[in-house]
């Protein structure tokens, strides 16, 4: 078996006419697994490739650790692989395969199927639907566990689960309307404050307005406050 077209098809663009070469005698696996090292480095770890390469030593016996030594990838990365196969997420797989969702994509669903098999199967539904994108997948396997995690509130109100990739998607556009309008009240109320903070700032410079505060026994402020006029 040989193995360098990389470095072959570089020499002959650049018109060598000798190209060196070192040749050493390696047995039929030791020379599958180099050239299939060579290839995953050259591919720049491309998933789909990466993933049938993978599947492709574990059917030859590899346990983890060999693949990870012997290719150079991450730990993380080639566990991640094996839990996709190892769960035999065959429609997960065709979809990576297929170009139609991505490796990560695909991973959190498959550990969400791991947990929960309705979840996880929503998830991919309202992946493939449109409904929810990329990072929107975690987001909302993360809300819906911690839904479950805290059980009934008080006054026995359980929160609200989803019971298709449709409630699933409406949950989570009312967290995220939620959560925004959050932020924009803890931004209203930082402005306020800035507002707040620039008037005291401006009336402990007038020394009249100090020396009345001193009669009233009021000279004094918060130590959080004063630290933010000090600052502003």
């Amino acid at each position: 078996m040989d193995y360098g077209e990389g470095r072959l098809n570089a020499f002959r663009l650049l018109g060598a006419t000798h190209i060196p070469a070192l040749v050493v005698n390696v047995t039929d696996e030791d020379a599958f697994i180099m050239s299939l090292a060579e290839n995953i480095a050259r591919r720049g770890h491309r998933p789909l490739e990466i993933l049938a390469d993978i599947e492709l030593l574990l059917a030859r016996d590899y346990s983890i650790d060999d693949i990870i030594q012997r290719t150079g990838l991450s730990e993380k990365y080639v566990r991640d692989i094996v839990f996709l196969l190892e769960k035999g997420e065959e429609r997960l797989i065709e979809a990576v395969q297929n170009g139609t969702i991505p490796l990560t994509t695909a991973l959190e669903i498959a550990r969400a199927k791991h947990d929960d098999e309705n979840l996880g199967d929503m998830l991919e539904e309202a992946y493939k639907t449109g409904q929810l994108k990329g990072h929107q997948i975690t987001e909302a396997k993360r809300l819906i566990e911690k839904r479950r995690e805290k059980g009934p509130r008080t006054g026995g109100e359980r929160p609200k689960l989803p019971n298709s990739a449709h409630s699933l998607v409406k949950i989570f556009q009312r967290e995220v309307a939620c959560q925004h309008k959050l932020m924009l009240k803890a931004d209203h109320a930082h402005q306020q404050l800035l507002l707040v903070v620039q008037g005291l700032k401006r009336l402990f410079a007038d020394e009249n307005f100090v020396t009345l505060l001193r009669a009233e026994g009021l000279d004094t402020l918060p130590k959080y406050l004063a630290g933010r006029i000090e600052t502003a």
